[in-house]
C-alpha cells in the first residue's frame, strides 16, 4: 500500500477580501485494489447549497467555492444565520455511496453522511471528503476550507422609515403630529433598541414609537442585537428634525401597568388613571378582549398586549402605554409535563432495548466462508460469503517464513472479494478473514474463517 499527500495551503480570495482556507488534494491508492492493473486518478470537486437568512436559496458550483488552480483547491464562506447547508462531492466515479464526509473541526461545524452541515460557532474549519477506490479509479481525499462568519442584524438598504411612510419623505416631524413609529428592516431573529440623544426634542420607546416634544433636532441611535449569536451586533444613527410648537402640557398614565401573569380562566381588571379619558384596545392576541372599563377576558392561554391611550385635549398631549398579559393554563401545563416525563422514560427504555439487541447481534457474528484462487500474473483472488449483520471484513495474511498473520486490508460489508497483487511466483501465501461490527463505539469481531492458501503463479 502506498500514498501521496500534498501539503495543505491557505489561499486568500482576491475579489471579496474574505479569507478562505484551501487545502491540497490527497490521493491514496491501495495495493488491495480491484482487478484493473492501472486504476486512474480522479477529478473531483465540491458543490454547496444553502438558504440565506432572508429565505433566498443558493446553489454554488465548483467555480463559486474556490476552484482556483486545479480540482484540489477549495474554500468557501458560511454565515451563522443561513440554513439548510448541504455539501456534496461530484466528479469521476463519485456516487452517493462511496463518499465519506468528516468535519475536522466539529466544535465549529459538523457534517453528516449526506452532506448536511450543522454550524455551532464562527471560526475556520475543514471538511474532509474521501472517495473510495473501485475497479476504475484510485481512492482520493479532498478538503474544503470553510470560514464561518456573521452578517449584520439589519438589512442596510433603506434601514429606517416611518410606519406607512416612505424614507423619501425624510425623518422629520411636527410637534403637533401624532406619534409615529420607526420601522427598521431586520434579519429574522434580530431586534433593535432605540435611544433619543435629546429627549427634550423627541421621545422614543422600545417599540420605535417617536413622540415629538419641542422644535429642534436629535440623533436617534438604533442598537441591533446579535439575534442569539447569529449576527454581528452593531448600531447606526439617524437624525430626526422636529418643527413647530406644541403648548399643551404633558400627562402620564398612572397605576399598575404590569406585566401580568394569570390563569386564563380568571381574567384581569386593569386600574389606571390619567388627566383625560382612557381608551383600551387589543394590540395582539385574538383570544383576548378588553372593554372600556379595563376588564380583560381570555378564551384560551396565550400572551396578549393591551394598548391604553390617554386621549389628547386642548390642555394635554396624548399619552400611551402597552401592557403585556400572559395567560396560562396551569392544569394543562402540569398534565403535559407528566406526559412528557412518561414519554421520555418509554423512549429511553426502547433505546436501551434496541442497543441490547444490536450488541447481541454483534456478539453472534458468523464465521466467513473463504475461498482463495491463484491467478496468472502473480496474484491471488480471495472471495467470501456475506456474514449476517456484519459492518465489514478484515483480511489477514501470513507471509512465507513468518509465524504471525498481519492485518492486510479492511473492507465494508458490501465487498465480498479482493485481489492480492505483486506476489512472488511459486510462493505459498496463507489467508484468513473475520467479520466485525461496531455498536455504540465498540467493535465486536466474529470468529476467523478456516485458513486458505494459494501458490502464486
Amino acid at each position: 500500500m502506498r500514498s501521496e499527500i500534498l501539503t495543505k495551503r491557505i489561499i486568500a480570495a482576491a475579489a471579496s477580501g474574505l479569507l478562505m482556507i484551501v487545502l491540497c488534494l490527497a490521493v491514496t491508492c491501495n495495493a488491495f485494489a480491484a482487478d484493473n492493473d492501472q486504476p486512474a486518478d480522479r477529478q473531483v470537486w465540491f458543490t454547496y447549497e444553502y438558504t440565506d437568512c432572508i429565505g433566498k436559496h443558493f446553489s454554488l458550483e465548483k467555480d463559486d467555492i474556490g476552484y482556483y488552480q486545479e480540482p484540489s483547491y477549495y474554500g468557501t464562506e458560511m454565515m451563522m444565520c443561513d440554513s439548510d447547508h448541504v455539501i456534496q462531492v461530484k466528479g469521476d466515479g463519485v456516487t452517493e455511496n462511496n463518499v465519506t464526509l468528516t468535519s475536522l473541526n466539529p466544535d465549529v461545524l459538523e457534517v453528516d453522511g449526506e452532506g448536511h452541515v450543522t454550524i455551532h460557532k464562527t471560526g475556520k474549519a475543514e471538511i474532509k471528503a474521501t472517495i473510495k477506490a473501485d475497479e476504475k479509479y484510485k481512492e482520493c481525499t479532498v478538503y474544503l476550507g470553510v470560514t464561518v462568519g456573521k452578517h449584520n442584524g439589519w438589512i442596510e438598504t433603506d434601514p429606517v422609515c416611518y410606519e406607512g411612510r416612505s424614507p423619501l419623505w425624510g425623518l422629520d416631524l411636527d410637534t403637533s403630529d401624532d406619534p409615529q413609529k420607526l420601522v427598521v428592516s431586520l434579519r429574522p431573529g434580530a431586534s433593535v433598541k432605540f435611544t433619543s440623544d435629546n429627549t427634550d426634542v423627541l421621545l422614543v420607546d422600545q417599540n420605535g414609537v417617536v413622540t415629538p416634544v419641542a422644535a429642534g433636532n436629535t440623533l436617534v441611535r438604533f442598537d441591533v442585537d446579535d439575534g442569539g449569536g447569529r449576527y454581528n451586533a452593531g448600531y447606526f444613527l439617524e437624525r430626526i428634525y422636529v418643527t413647530g410648537e406644541d403648548q399643551r402640557s404633558d400627562q402620564q398614565i398612572t397605576g399598575d401597568a404590569g406585566p401580568f401573569t394569570i390563569d386564563w380562566h380568571d381574567g384581569l381588571q386593569l386600574d389606571l388613571q390619567a388627566m383625560t379619558g382612557l381608551e383600551y384596545s387589543v394590540v395582539s392576541g385574538s383570544f383576548a378582549s378588553v372593554d372600556q372599563n379595563g376588564h380583560v377576558v381570555f378564551t384560551q392561554a396565550g400572551t396578549a398586549r393591551i394598548r391604553v391611550t390617554a386621549l389628547p385635549s386642548g390642555e394635554y398631549r396624548p399619552a400611551e402605554i402597552t401592557i403585556t398579559i400572559t395567560a396560562r393554563d396551569y392544569a394543562a401545563e402540569e398534565a403535559a409535563r407528566i406526559e412528557a416525563e412518561k414519554a421520555a422514560q418509554a423512549a429511553e427504555a426502547q433505546k436501551a432495548a434496541a442497543l441490547k439487541a444490536e450488541i447481541a447481534a454483534a456478539k453472534a457474528l458468523g464465521k466467513p466462508v473463504l475461498k482463495v484462487r491463484a491467478l496468472r500474473g502473480r496474484k491471488n483472488k480471495l472471495t467470501w460469503k456475506k456474514v449476517l449483520n456484519a459492518d465489514g471484513y478484515i483480511v489477514y495474511l501470513k507471509y512465507p517464513g513468518r509465524k504471525k498473520y498481519v492485518k492486510a486490508v479492511t473492507k465494508n460489508a458490501t465487498v465480498k472479494s479482493v485481489t492480492h497483487k505483486g506476489l512472488s511466483r511459486g510462493t505459498v501465501y496463507r489467508y484468513k478473514i473475520r467479520a466485525f461490527k461496531t455498536v455504540n463505539g465498540k467493535t465486536y469481531y466474529g470468529p476467523f474463517s478456516k485458513v486458505k492458501k494459494a501458490k502464486a503463479r
